[in-house]
């Protein structure tokens, strides 16, 4: 199975017909970490914003308390223990992801064996299309990871 970094769009998917879970970068992501530093961009960890188990987790941890605290907990003490809050999640431009992603795909297109599996180059290639879509329309974006 393997951990996997999917590309998460604010209000939604940007293009139903191609989704990546980009499940190959996640393997490949240490070569990706050398090869941005390499290239002087930032790597691909740094669009992560949190995990899709930690935003479940919360999500369970605020309804289960909701649950049992319903009869009795008023609307300011829900507000004071920040149960209605979803967890914290940092949005990136798409022109950030692509400066990363962009000059990757050029030096994986001359060096393909820079990378031990060649499909992590289809995968950024993937990315970088959604990335665009996601410019032309001024949504954000960050990874998730999911396990």
């Amino acid at each position: 199975m393997g951990v996997a970094l999917i590309p998460v769009f604010e209000g939604g998917q940007i293009d139903p017909w191609l989704t990546i879970d980009c499940k190959r970068l996640a393997r490949s992501m240490d070569d990706l970490v050398k090869l941005s530093k390499k290239l002087r961009r930032p790597d691909l960890w740094s669009f992560l914003s949190c995990s899709l188990v930690e935003r479940e987790a919360h999500e369970e941890e605020i309804a289960g308390e909701l649950q049992k605290q319903r009869s009795w907990i008023s609307r300011r003490v829900r507000h004071w223990l920040k149960l209605d809050e979803p967890i914290h999640q940092v949005w990136y431009e798409p022109e950030a992801g692509l400066r990363a992603v962009g000059p990757l795909v050029e030096y994986l297109h001359a060096n393909p064996r820079a990378v031990s599996d060649a499909a992590v180059l289809e995968e950024l290639q993937a990315l970088r299309v959604l990335l665009i879509q996601a410019s032309s329309q001024g949504i954000r974006w960050h990874f998730e990871q999911d396990t």
